[in-house]
């Protein structure tokens, strides 16, 4: 098992194929669902979709 301890804010980013997409704002949990809605919640623009 991986333990990975993630220093906190932290700005998510995800990174496919040579681009990046980086997250507007810093975070302090990991609870993506929970904005990245279908319909995006909190002003979140949706799914995390690759770059």
């Amino acid at each position: 098992m991986l333990n990975t301890t993630i220093s906190k804010p932290y700005r998510p980013r995800v990174t496919a194929n040579g681009k990046t997409r980086v997250m507007a704002s810093e975070r302090t949990d990991g609870d993506c669902n929970g904005c990245h809605t279908e319909g995006g919640a909190e002003s979140a623009p949706g799914r995390i979709m690759v770059p």
